[in-house]
């Protein structure tokens, strides 16, 4: 029998969101780097990975709730561009960013961008798998390209395929999520639409640098706009919870962390909440027992309403102040070969409407951090002066 799993609840929300110019929901992280990007390789490579790691090249297939993920779709293609873009900002940034039918369409892709310093573009639909999947697979492919033993991702399992035993330990109370300031003035072009996106480094101590980071976004959002409610969303791993012996899957399983921020807080006092939050299995979001009722609603109901958008935008006060997703250390080695040498990793964060996103990678001296915004909140230079409040905030800290 071949590779088979079942569609989950929050992959039904993603697939949602697709319109057939626009697919929201996709994760695309860029490895920088100095060398020669050969196509065959790559997609000899991509083959190679694609025989251990089979979630990375399905179909879906079914209707309403008996919608599956089938492997029976493209393998991951292999694209090519020449373009000497600096990869900073969304700006003049070719166009790697098509929309995605998961029933026509490959759900994977690598674009190689090949200039005086290439980028290597990893983007997978968001309704196959999440950020550790897309790491887990990019780390496969430069294996790959090694000629090094592949470790394989033959797991079915999602968010919602979490023991019970697991599920009901989870004690923190949901915060409230409304209200919220966000990290970039009030828009003066509220009716604007689009997405755009920014990124920035930052030199110091790598020690408790989500906890300097999330301190350092409160206190921008608070020079911006005085006093109020800020509330984060960080995504967060749930394999750790998976039964040991559980093959490795590259489904969605992350859970999130929902954490405010008070003016009297520190660095200390968040790394602190942030762990008693975890101890209390806070990072699990709530299931009930309804939620697999989501996978028979009609895209149409599911679909995240934009109307509020703009009326976000003119009062300043939005849902979330922003997500924050950790995605882990950049090591050099594990994204070169004997032809390609890299030197930063980025993620463009997920396009959302109704909040700012940046994604975080640390690096050896410090951090590479990319900030995402609607167009209504960063156009005309703000994501950019966001950028550098963020810096000027950390040194302080």
């Amino acid at each position: 029998m071949g590779f088979f799993r079942q569609l989950s609840p929050s992959e039904s929300l993603y697939i949602a969101q697709d319109t057939e110019a626009f697919s929201p929901f996709v994760n695309q992280f860029i490895v920088e780097g100095k060398g020669k990007l050969d196509p065959e390789k790559w997609r000899q490579a991509v083959d190679i990975v694609s025989q251990k790691n089979p979630g990375l090249s399905l179909k879906l297939k079914g209707i309403s709730g008996w919608r599956y993920w089938d492997k029976e779709g493209a393998a991951p293609e292999v694209l090519t561009i020449a373009s000497d873009w600096d990869g900073i900002c969304s700006e003049d940034a070719p166009d790697f960013s098509p929309s995605i039918n998961p029933r026509r369409d490959p759900v994977a892709s690598i674009t190689l961008i090949s200039g005086e310093t290439s980028h290597i573009v990893f983007r997978t639909h968001h309704a196959i798998t999440d950020g550790m999947g897309l790491l887990h697979w990019m780390k496969e492919v430069f294996r790959a390209l090694r000629n090094e033993t592949l470790i394989g991702a033959p797991g079915t399992k999602t968010e919602t395929d979490l023991p019970a035993d697991v599920m009901e330990k989870r004690t923190v109370t949901p915060i409230q999520w409304r209200d919220c300031l966000t990290i970039a003035p009030i828009s003066q072009t509220p009716e604007a639409t689009g997405y755009g996106w920014h990124r920035f480094h930052w030199e110091g101590s790598r020690y408790m640098i989500l906890s300097k980071l999330l301190l350092a976004l409160s206190q921008v959002a608070w020079d911006f706009h005085g006093e109020g409610k800020i509330a984060f969303r960080i995504p967060s791993d749930l394999r750790s919870y998976l039964d040991k012996e559980e093959p490795y899957s590259t489904a969605n399983l992350a859970g999130v962390i929902d954490f405010e921020v008070t003016p009297s807080d520190t660095v200390k006092s968040i790394q602190m909440k942030m762990g008693k939050i975890k101890k209390q299995y806070g990072d699990l979001k709530l299931t009930p027992k309804w939620i697999k009722l989501l996978n028979w609603m009609p895209s149409k109901i599911l679909k995240f309403p934009t109307k509020k958008n703009a009326e976000r935008h003119k009062t300043g006060r939005y849902c979330a102040t922003a997500n924050v997703s950790h995605l882990g250390h950049f090591e050099a080695e594990t994204y070169s070969t004997d032809d390609f040498t890299a030197t930063d990793i980025f993620a463009v964060p997920i396009a959302l409407d109704s909040r700012s996103f940046l994604t975080i990678f640390t690096t050896e001296t410090g951090l590479s951090a990319t900030v995402g915004m609607p167009k209504a909140l960063g156009q005309n230079g703000i994501m950019k002066e966001v950028c550098e409040k963020i810096v000027h905030k950390l040194n302080e800290i």
